[in-house]
């Protein structure tokens, strides 16, 4: 198994570059946070290995690995190259949320991969080496508030394998292709919510190239170059509490209605709809969280079911709350 080796060789420090967050269902803002690059190289005594990369603050990237056989085709060894960008894309939740779902589109202006002979059936052999070329892509979680226990996927298996050649003389490449990551996040202490704060996941583009065992001279190459087209990041409506209460008075009835997040805090600018033994019979908005409503008529006396029915936004799951008089 050949190692998969992640070494930070340098980091550099950018300018935040902004990306609009679209759809009605989005509470958060999408950001490319930094970008970093990072080197690896791993070959034998008699074999060698170099990588080259670069990432711009604007989301561009571009990435090499190149792998040459040892001298002796006798000679056992394992020779690993890989050259990675690594972007930090940062997004900020308002509020608490059962879930984050991030998705990022990169397009990979150009990719490929080959394993080119040098000196085929070294003594008249026929042994080839294990070889391999990619150029991956993979979005992994990293920071998120202190707060918070979120579960992020594991590391695992790349999302994107965009081209790989395996065989001696093989080759495949890609260009022009766009590619749509998504992963999710939720707080992994039972029902809790991920709690309102900045989070920031990573976007590793990265060319990698391998060779294990005794064969045949030779080269293998991956290479690619690309860019992010986009980020959004959209989250499921933070729950809420509703209640209603119902006070007498000499020439009316006065309804009140409390709407209050998780922690107990009044939502603001959100509209009340009550209802009377299911007839709509007014609104309200709230104000510190409380809207009222005042009847009168026929309402004012007698036995009554009423409802308070908020319909919920992007922000606020809905909530209802009935009392009988």
């Amino acid at each position: 198994m050949r190692p998969r080796l992640f070494s930070t060789a340098f980091a550099v420090t950018v300018l935040v570059a902004a990306f609009a967050v679209p759809g009605a269902a989005s509470t958060g803002s999408g950001t490319i946070a930094g970008a970093t690059t990072s080197e690896s190289c791993f070959a034998s005594t008699d074999g060698s290995c170099d990588t080259t990369v670069t990432a711009a603050p604007t989301g561009a990237f571009s990435a090499t690995a190149t792998l040459n056989s040892p001298d002796s085709p006798l000679t056992r060894a394992t020779r690993y190259s890989q050259a990675l960008a690594s972007y930090r894309i940062g997004f900020d939740l308002p509020v608490a949320t059962p879930q984050a779902t991030i998705s990022v589109t990169v397009h990979l202006d150009d990719a490929s991969a080959s394993w080119v002979q040098s000196v085929p059936g070294a003594f008249g052999g026929t042994q080839s080496p294990s070889s391999g070329a990619e150029v991956l892509l993979q979005l992994l979680g990293h920071d998120a508030p202190a707060a918070c226990g979120c579960g992020w996927p594991s590391q695992g298996a790349p999302d994107v394998v965009a081209v790989r050649a395996t065989e001696a003389g093989a080759a495949d490449s890609i260009s022009d292709t766009a590619y749509d990551l998504t992963m999710s996040a939720r707080n992994a202490f039972g029902d809790n919510l991920l709690p309102a704060g900045h989070y920031e996941v990573l976007l590793r583009a990265y060319a990698l190239a391998d060779l294990v065992g005794p064969g045949d001279w030779g080269t293998l190459d991956a290479t690619m170059t690309g860019r992010i087209d986009a980020i959004s990041v959209s989250t499921a409506p933070s729950p809420t509490n509703l209640t209603l209460s119902v006070t007498q008075e000499r020439s009316a009835r006065v309804l009140s209605a409390v709407l209050t997040d998780v922690g107990g805090v009044g939502i603001d600018g959100r509209t009340i709809s009550f209802f009377a033994d299911g007839q709509p019979i007014g609104t309200g908005d709230t104000e510190n969280g409380v809207a009222t409503l005042s009847v009168g008529g026929k309402l004012r006396g007698g036995s009554r079911l009423f409802t308070a029915e908020f319909a919920g936004d992007d922000s606020f799951a809905g909530a209802t709350a009935q009392t009988s008089t």
